[in-house]
């Protein structure tokens, strides 16, 4: 039986293995991670950040902050404390440059001292949960800068805590032509090889068809990448496509 392929280039945003970045301050801790580094413009990165309280005491004044590039949209999705909706947080942007050039500052501020009026405490060991989504309607590689958060113990010292490293800093990508990526193949004596190259270090799924509407997951691998489908021959024909993960 005489097998045949064909190989097809698929451009799609779809989720790569996140990326993930915290600093701890007192018993207190922060991430920011990402649903994905790399999409198409107009599609949206998910930046999910999750505060921790110190166990020993209630935080009052919480407020998460991030330098963002000022050529992305920002909006918030949700935020949460202990697991449940807060919706009288304040979300606020600063001018372009204010801490580092070409970015603007925004800070999610669940309550304003010295009073407190929001009333959104985090009880000992308590956890929030911002999440934001970020755009770009134009293709370009962006560095979000250092992030930061501060808080007050009331019940100790009333002091702030809050930190940011330069080891937390995250590229992530917008692209209108998924840098170029592409998927050959040709006949082998133990299966068809193909052969996906895209953007280094990124994830890519090698997917699978029959008749071009059903797909089937091969392999997900980093770029760029070589992947033998030994079972062509049990296929009268057989379509292949590359994509982002």
């Amino acid at each position: 039986m005489t097998s045949s392929a064909t190989a097809l280039t698929v451009f799609t945003a779809m989720t790569v293995l996140p990326s993930a970045f915290g600093f701890q301050g007192n018993q207190s801790t922060l991430t920011r991670t990402f649903d994905r580094t790399i999409v198409l413009t107009n599609s949206r990165i998910m930046v999910t950040v999750n505060f921790t309280n110190d166990p020993a005491g209630t935080c009052r004044g919480f407020f998460y902050s991030d330098q963002v590039p000022s050529e992305l949209t920002v909006s918030t999705l949700s935020v949460m404390v202990n697991g449940k909706a807060v919706t009288n947080y304040l979300f606020e942007s600063g001018q372009n440059g204010d801490v580092f050039p070409e970015c603007t500052p925004y800070r999610w501020v669940l309550e304003q001292p010295t009073n407190f009026p929001q009333s959104n405490p985090v009880p000992p060991n308590q956890p929030v949960q911002i999440t934001y989504a970020i755009t770009s309607a134009v293709s370009n590689r962006f560095s979000l800068q250092q992030f930061s958060w501060v808080g007050f113990d009331v019940s100790a010292t009333n002091a702030s805590f809050g930190c940011s490293e330069t080891t937390d800093q995250q590229t992530v990508i917008f692209t209108t032509t998924a840098a170029g990526v592409s998927l050959s193949g040709y006949n082998a004596t133990n299966g068809f090889v193909l052969a996906l190259a895209g953007v280094p270090e990124t994830n890519y799924v090698i997917e699978a068809s029959t008749n071009l509407f059903d797909w089937v997951s091969l392999v997900t691998n980093a770029a760029p990448f070589e992947f033998t489908d030994t079972n062509r021959a049990a296929f009268r024909h057989r379509f292949y496509r590359g994509r982002l993960f």
